[in-house]
């Protein structure tokens, strides 16, 4: 599916991102570019583990970021990324199901420099899902449906410059509301809860 056809469907993204515009007139400010990989996982209940056991599964993430420089030390980061997510379960089964998501994510974060090269950063983000696929069996279905729109996640990293215009960074990204849109057959009102997890080692280019 074409992300940009997604961005230019959902107004309220676009929206967004012009209102982030003109804040790099309040303050010091440095664009750039930014691609990496993301090993997510699907955290299911511990109700769950005796039937589904889930694991890590690499995706692509890439964007575009914007830092406002606001101290000495310290500097406001927002990005705009598309992230891939998702996890491989392994049921009690002959076959293996791969859960993709594909997320529209837009990180604010608080930097802190911690030495001239090394920060930490922390922060929130708000992910728009675009795409949620399942594969099994070799088939693959749409349940986009099965998934909550907006996703809220917590983010804690380390950035390293390694010069002037390029650094690398690592950061963990926990969900902290339920992805999912699922409620329990029969007669039960039952919610079914999964978050989002993730690990991403990133590279950006300061332009």
């Amino acid at each position: 599916m074409n992300l940009v056809n997604q961005l230019m469907k959902n107004k309220q993204i676009l929206v967004f991102i012009l209102l982030l515009a003109p804040l790099s007139s309040l303050a010091q400010s440095e664009f750039g570019v930014k691609i990496g990989a993301n090993a997510s996982n699907f955290v299911l209940p511990a109700s769950f583990s005796s039937e589904v056991e889930n694991s890590y599964k690499v995706g692509i993430l890439l964007g575009v970021t914007r830092k406002l420089n606001i101290g000495e030390k310290s500097a406001i980061l927002v990005e705009l990324l598309y992230t891939q997510k998702g996890s491989n379960a392994e049921p009690q089964t002959a076959f293996e199901d791969r859960l993709s998501l594909s997320y529209f994510n837009v990180p604010v974060l608080l930097e802190y420099g911690l030495s001239s090269r090394l920060k930490f950063v922390a922060g929130s983000e708000v992910g728009y899902l675009l795409e949620a696929t399942l594969e099994h069996n070799g088939n693959d279905f749409d349940i986009k449906d099965n998934f909550q729109s907006l996703d809220l996640g917590a983010v804690l990293g380390l950035s390293y410059d390694l010069s002037d215009h390029f650094y690398l960074e690592v950061r963990v990204v926990q969900g902290l509301t339920n992805a999912q849109n699922m409620v329990g057959e029969g007669n039960t009102d039952q919610k079914y809860w999964g978050r989002n997890r993730s690990i991403q080692l990133g590279t950006s280019l300061r332009l």
